[in-house]
């Protein structure tokens, strides 16, 4: 009889391994979906970033193009604003394209964003099968990012128009309307990575509702098994009993004291481990609903796919909400130095502004700019802030120092050795010396306009320096408009 029974705890024992493997196999499966799912929403920021780039590059072929009169420019400008608009009606239709055959739809998806999907194919599979499934469970966030696009695709065909029309008639009111319409472009760019955004928050609200779904049907799962174990033994394990009923109701915290050394001891052992293994899986998932990405869970062997994709999912929810910000802080950049400098100013003026632009948004402590004098071939100081007066030169000749080598060459000089003490400047509480100097030539139309000088005792990110290229031709042409 007793071996009757020890044959049917582990009959029992085993069906409990069974679903708890089951159950943990499903929530890697489904952690892994929504991983795919949060991957998309990546992959959507990069196609924004692409369409942005490419519209901005047309448009200043364009700008090229009025100032050279060389038809290729115009061109190029056409081109790369009707690729732009391209992809922006895509994803204003995109809804129309997945539900067209699987091959055509995702063919027509590749061909549009090659370059967004770095050329990866397999990303076109995962974007089709992922819109449906926003389609499905939230179409009004899909929709509102759609319009968006549509109103940017009709925006850029209305560029494209103007700028057809300004190569016949170059009217004041005609680039007026030009003008009108490239902020609203900016504008649009707002919008549509607002949107973007709320796809993505929507996306990890999903994948933290589906992983804690899963661990609910776990913890369901063994207390349903447990309790039909339970019934199914004498007294003995009387105490299990009331334990599992306890952690049914939420409160994994409860300890299980059996002390056996038969399998009711084996199984409460197992429960053990499950049970810590779901308090560190629901304490990980607190701290990334709470937004803690650097944290990770530490798998309990190699074959813990759990912890893995779990830790895998994290860090891919990191790279998205980083390039989100970084997206988000790079678009600001350029909206503000934009704004600040729009307008009929003079060098002075646009000089100022830029420089007082740069020194607070770059986290900078020394800067100036030079315009350059083309006649008699020399930089002349415009602003400057941080600097000692006394060691500051009005004047600078092509070659003389670091600033006189960046006008010459045109191309932009990274310090992080720092071997001129004419950089040592002084705080209330003493002298420092910047970590490293940047200093970018200010080039418009292949031609040199100056040279913005920046330095800051931390280091500029990869990401930092991109901005300060982008923005230096920025200032350039508006420094070019005002002579």
């Amino acid at each position: 009889m007793l071996n009757f029974n020890n044959l049917k705890i582990r009959s029992k024992l085993r069906f409990l391994s069974l679903i708890s493997i089951v159950s943990l196999a499903v929530l890697g499966i489904v952690s892994n979906y929504f991983f795919n799912t949060s991957k998309i929403v990546g992959v959507m920021i990069n196609a924004e970033r692409v369409h942005n780039n490419t519209f901005q590059e047309g448009v200043e072929d364009y700008y090229k193009f009025r100032v050279s009169g060389e038809k290729q420019l115009l061109d190029s400008a056409i081109n790369k604003i009707e690729k732009a608009n391209q992809m922006a009606y895509t994803f204003g239709i995109i809804d129309q394209i997945v539900v067209l055959p699987q091959y055509e739809s995702v063919s027509r998806l590749y061909k549009i964003y090659e370059e967004a999907y770095n050329n990866d194919r397999s990303n076109a599979y995962l974007m089709v099968s992922r819109i449906k499934l926003f389609i499905l469970l939230n179409k009004e966030k899909l929709s509102e990012a759609q319009q968006i696009a549509m109103k940017g695709y009709i925006l850029g065909e209305e560029v494209k128009r103007e700028i057809l029309s300004g190569q016949r008639d170059s009217s004041n009111s005609l680039n007026i309307e030009l003008d009108k319409d490239l902020r609203q472009i900016r504008n649009f760019y707002k919008d549509f990575a607002v949107a973007i955004s709320s796809l993505n928050t929507f996306a990890n609200n999903l994948l933290i509702i589906g992983i804690v779904l899963i661990v609910i049907l776990l913890v369901f799962s063994v207390m349903l098994v447990s309790t039909i174990i339970s019934r199914s033994i004498a007294f003995p394990v009387q105490e299990m009993v009331e334990k599992f009923q306890v952690i049914a109701k939420g409160n994994l915290n409860t300890s299980i004291s059996v002390d056996t050394n038969n399998e009711i001891g084996q199984l409460a052992s197992s429960f053990s481990e499950i049970q810590s293994g779901l308090r560190d899986v629901i304490e990980y998932t607190k701290k990334v609903a709470a937004g803690d990405y650097e944290s990770k869970i530490t798998p309990r062997s190699a074959d813990d796919e759990l912890s893995i994709a779990l830790n895998q999912m994290v860090a891919q929810l990191k790279e998205s909400h980083d390039l989100t910000e970084q997206n988000s802080w790079f678009k600001s950049g350029i909206n503000l130095i934009n704004e600040k400098l729009q307008g009929d100013q003079k060098l002075e003026d646009i000089s100022e502004h830029s420089l007082s632009f740069m020194m607070e948004f770059l986290h900078s402590q020394l800067g100036s700019i030079h315009f350059y004098n083309s006649e008699y071939q020399f930089l002349k100081l415009m602003s400057a802030s941080g600097f000692d007066p006394k060691k500051l030169k009005e004047r600078i000749k092509l070659k003389e120092g670091i600033i006189g080598q960046v006008a010459f060459e045109k191309r932009m000089i990274i310090l992080n050795e720092i071997p001129d003490q004419s950089y040592v400047t002084y705080s209330s509480s003493g002298e420092y010396v910047p970590k490293q100097i940047i200093v970018v030539p200010l080039i418009f139309n292949e031609i040199l306009v100056g040279v913005l000088e920046l330095s800051s005792i931390q280091s500029y990110s990869e990401f930092e320096v991109q901005f300060i290229e982008q923005v230096a031709v920025i200032i350039a042409i508006n420094l070019s408009s005002a002579e």
